[in-house]
């Protein structure tokens, strides 16, 4: 499997915390093992994104999957099954301190996926707020 660069790694971290934080609304999950909980959630097209506070069981994490469209489609977006096996990766805190430690796990090769995830979440940042592409390339310049 590849790896991700430092750079890349900082790009889709960043990326994945703005999407959850900024397009992303609370929904109730219901878990594998039958019991409920209150995630925020966004989807972007095929690609959702799972932010699980810090609870009782560990720190905080998002994870990102791809999912078939098709599964949105079938309930009008209001009910569907990520199946874990569509997991790409996941942006684990490493503690509940501040500032953050956090850990990117890789679970899906990111030569399949690095590109289209990064754009697809990077647009929908842009047409959320059309000025971050700004802010982006003036922090890249400097």
């Amino acid at each position: 499997m590849a790896e991700l660069g430092l750079s890349e790694s900082k790009l889709l971290g960043g990326l994945t915390i703005a999407v959850a934080q900024r397009l992303g609304g609370h929904r109730m999950v219901v878990e594998e093992d039958h019991g409920m909980r209150n995630l925020r959630m966004a989807q972007v097209d095929d690609i959702v994104v799972l932010d699980y506070p810090a609870d009782v069981t560990g720190p905080r994490s998002i994870n990102v999957y791809r999912v078939d469209v098709q599964d949105f489609a079938a309930v009008d977006g209001m009910k569907f099954k990520i199946d874990p096996q569509r997991l790409l990766y996941s942006l684990q805190w490493q503690h509940n301190g501040t500032p953050p430690d956090l850990h990117l796990q890789l679970v899906r090769d990111p030569a399949t996926w690095f590109d289209i995830v990064g754009t697809r979440l990077l647009g929908a940042l842009t047409r959320h707020d059309p000025q971050l592409c700004a802010r982006i390339r003036s922090l890249a310049g400097n």
